[in-house]
């Protein structure tokens, strides 16, 4: 996860679609649609358009909610099991006839951020197996999604191998209870680690004759933007992209030849304001910074655009009701 004015678009991108299986989970566990509404501030429905896609914000918002709503820090792995083999099938197409693991994943990686969003699988090689480490791109950290696509995965590979040939999974925190709730879906958990991974046995990929994932990317096709980004997208992907430079109304209307009044009206059409916007981004990259890489505060506060110290603090304190200094001791003590 990062912030640097480098970022691509694709970093802050989402699929509604690759929320939706998770969506109507919630709605089947008796979540209200108005609170539903309320995280993406717009018509359940709208989500359900093929080719939309989200600011990864939102990503991060549905999942606060389902946490919030079910009082699961896991919910996405129950989710997971349960969502459509849909895409599980299209994914596993992928594997089908790959002439090897190598070929496979790198087709995983071509159609991943279609299905699930900005992550990427790398394959480690150990003496005792094969490690598929999943890594996420976006520039939002998304534990919970992670979560949901190590479980998705899990039933893909299933898919493709020969024999039960999982053996089990690390994780970036390895609580007594999110390995309880691993071992339910009968993956095991290996450990902790840097980075989440599913373990594999080599000798259980075979290829076989199957469409060569024609299935996934028929599927893709079906989802891919026809219409242009719309403003908020822009807008959310001007912010995260300049984030650590101090993203400005201005400079974004600069940047796109747009009047300021046409976009602030735009956007409150949508529900939402750009400072508004640029707070959610700062909000969230501040918790994402503090509790991930050990960077001193002044860094982080340079990340996010602040031009000193003091300001970043009192922010943080206003959101978490913490300093950001206490908030990561506390963490720390947890993992």
């Amino acid at each position: 996860m990062g912030n640097s004015a480098g970022v691509a678009q694709s970093a802050n991108r989402v699929p509604a679609l690759a929320l939706l299986p998770a969506l109507e989970g919630l709605l089947r566990r008796g979540v209200g649609v108005e609170r539903i509404e309320a995280a993406f501030r717009c018509r359940i429905g709208h989500l359900y358009e093929p080719t939309l896609r989200l600011p990864l914000l939102f990503s991060r918002r549905f999942w606060a909610l389902a946490v919030e709503a079910s009082g699961d820090p896991d919910i996405a792995l129950e989710l997971a099991v349960e969502q459509s083999n849909d895409v599980i099938q299209a994914l596993g197409s992928l594997l089908l006839d790959a002439p090897s693991l190598e070929h496979g994943v790198r087709r995983l990686n071509t159609y991943l951020p279609s299905c699930f969003g900005p992550f990427e699988i790398e394959i480690a090689r150990t003496a005792r197996d094969v490690q598929l480490r999943v890594h996420d791109r976006g520039v939002l950290a998304a534990p919970q999604a992670i979560d949901y696509l190590l479980a998705s995965l899990s039933d893909v590979f299933q898919r493709a191998l020969i024999a039960p040939g999982i053996r089990g999974v690390t994780l970036l925190q390895a609580t007594p209870q999110r390995v309880a709730r691993y071992a339910r879906l009968g993956l095991v958990v290996q450990g902790q680690a840097h980075v989440s991974a599913l373990h594999i046995d080599p000798a259980c990929f075979v290829p076989v004759a199957g469409p060569g994932g024609q299935l996934c990317a028929a599927y893709v096709e079906e989802c891919s933007p026809a219409k242009p980004d719309t403003l908020l997208l822009l807008v959310c992907d001007y912010i995260a992209a300049e984030l650590a430079q101090g993203p400005s109304i201005e400079g974004f209307c600069g940047r796109y030849g747009m009047l300021r009044r046409t976009v602030a009206r735009q956007l409150r059409a949508e529900g939402w304001s750009f400072r508004e916007l640029l707070e959610q981004y700062r909000q969230l990259s501040a918790l994402d910074l503090v509790t991930g890489a050990p960077l001193v505060q002044a860094r982080v506060a340079e990340l996010l655009g602040y031009r000193d110290l003091s300001s970043f603090a009192r922010a943080f304190a206003r959101w978490y009701g913490i300093s950001p200094g206490a908030f990561r001791s506390g963490y720390a003590s947890l993992a």
